[in-house]
């Protein structure tokens, strides 16, 4: 059984044929830690700031919420890109890392009206009382195009 069941409608994407290569465009270690617990009370929110790839620029946030609970606990995990960078960002996914019941990735959903607003509702599986710490973590990405190669020697 996976760790988190996608509860949020992913909506599927229009492609007009080209490639697309996406590079991350934060930090490997925007990580957020979840606590499956054994008791029924939830935990607080749980904020981080985002970072651009070397870590040294805060380009926006990530807050789950609530930040533990039991198996069973649904959360909404809510990124928020800065207003400089939120139209260089096209997608946002989550790694929901969950150790020994395996990993899963999650694409979230961008808000129509703030481009710069994701939104995720995850809820943590597993058997009742289990206890363990999750890893989520977030990933920016930016799309680049990829360019064909010309072929000179047709011309």
């Amino acid at each position: 059984m996976s760790r988190f069941v996608f509860l949020a409608l992913a909506l599927a994407g229009c492609t007009d044929g080209t490639d697309t290569d996406w590079f991350l465009f934060n930090s490997e270690e925007d990580v957020i830690e979840v606590q499956v617990t054994a008791g029924s009370e939830t935990g607080d929110a749980v904020t981080i700031d985002l970072h651009s790839t070397t870590g040294a620029v805060v380009i926006g946030t990530a807050e789950l919420t609530p930040g533990s609970g039991p198996v069973g606990t649904e959360h909404r995990l809510v990124v928020q890109v800065g207003d400089t960078w939120e139209e260089d960002v096209e997608r946002v996914t989550v790694s929901a890392d969950a150790g020994e019941r395996g990993t899963e990735t999650f694409l979230m959903n961008q808000d129509s009206a703030d481009h710069g607003l994701w939104v995720l509702d995850l809820q943590s599986a597993g058997s009742e009382g289990e206890i363990r710490t999750d890893r989520l973590t977030v990933q920016l990405f930016q799309e680049q195009p990829v360019e064909e190669p010309v072929d000179t020697a047709a011309q």
